[in-house]
């Protein structure tokens, strides 16, 4: 496992070193965890406490206050987050997630990952009962050397799984 080691040049956080080190400490973390989990030197991010960057100050009441909100309202909020995320991707011409909203899955939309999982695996079922045997070997042997031989349901002759 590779570590991320503290930058260098401890002049310059960057935007996500500022949001991780500000996460961390809202979660109650110790500024010398949080130092090391945002990938930032301890003086740093000790200097941005002391209050030198009131912008950081800033960030630190606003991950305290996500990180208080109630269970309803960190779906709500992570439904937008992932709702906006799937409209980036969208405009960036990213086929998937625009195939999946024409599609109109729902679970999609709303970035359930479990909805979305059992609406693919009925999807699938759905499928598997109306292939034949025939379409359900040629898939199967994809690929393979000699999968002419797989000509039915098994136990039939020729048929080599």
């Amino acid at each position: 496992m590779t570590r991320r080691a503290a930058s260098p040049d401890p002049a310059e956080p960057t935007p996500s070193q500022l949001w991780m080190a500000a996460q961390r400490l809202a979660a109650g973390d110790a500024p010398a965890t949080a130092a090391v989990m945002a990938g930032l030197a301890h003086a740093v991010l000790i200097e941005l406490i002391a209050g030198r960057d009131a912008g950081f100050a800033e960030l630190c009441i606003d991950c305290r206050r996500i990180h208080d909100m109630t269970p309803e309202e960190t779906e709500q909020r992570l439904s937008r987050i992932a709702l906006d995320s799937a409209e980036r991707l969208m405009m960036a011409g990213n086929a998937t997630v625009t195939l999946r909203y024409l599609r109109d899955d729902p679970a999609a939309k709303g970035g359930r990952r479990e909805a979305a999982l059992n609406a693919a695996n009925q999807n699938l079922l759905r499928m598997l009962h109306t292939i034949s045997w025939q379409d359900l070997m040629e898939f199967r042997s994809l690929g393979r050397q000699g999968a002419a031989n797989d000509t039915g349901p098994p136990g039939a002759v020729g048929f080599s799984p």
